[in-house]
């Protein structure tokens, strides 16, 4: 089925409004593949530092989930907060994501003990990779980055990423 195809479902049938929790990464975008035969999914989610320099999942540029966000067709909702205030800012978020129409959210972690035992084996943080999607068939164009340094954020090493010059000049 094609991005612009519309599940086969009858005319009487109307899917609930979602949100997407969004980290950037694998997790939340096979999420969204999937909560798309069931639900019309508008907007996204996605928690930042109190500096809003970087996400809090994956330590992402505002610019690259931005880009994600403009790919996806997506409404892009923002919050910034501490490790203390994280719920009161999700949950202000939810309040916004309401105000267009979503009633549910969609989450997309992977906590699975099996799965977890296995990033452990093979020396990932705490049992976990973050990644960066780039690529998706459900974006309208895929997302060109540039790999920088080697940054240390939050105790965790991570590659800084950000959007290639010309993908940035052509997302403002």
């Amino acid at each position: 089925m094609s991005r612009t195809t519309p599940p086969l479902r009858s005319p009487a049938v109307t899917r609930p409004c979602a949100a997407i929790s969004w980290s950037g990464g694998k997790d939340s975008c096979l999420a969204l593949l999937r909560a798309q035969a069931d639900y019309d999914v508008i907007a996204m989610l996605t928690m930042f530092g109190e500096d809003g320099g970087r996400s809090r999942s994956h330590g992402l540029r505002p610019e690259v989930i931005g880009a994600q966000a403009e790919r996806l067709g997506l409404h892009s909702f923002v919050g910034r907060c501490s490790w203390d205030s994280y719920t009161a800012e999700f949950a202000r978020l939810i309040g916004s994501a309401a105000a267009i129409g979503v009633t549910h959210v969609i989450f997309g972690d992977i906590e699975c003990d099996a799965h977890r035992a296995w990033d452990e084996r093979v020396c990932g943080e705490n049992g976990e990779y973050h990644t960066l999607v780039t690529h998706t068939p459900l974006f309208d164009a895929p997302l060109d980055v540039r790999i920088g340094a080697h940054e240390m954020h939050a105790d965790c090493w991570a590659l800084d990423v950000s959007l290639a010059p010309e993908t940035e000049h052509a997302a403002r």
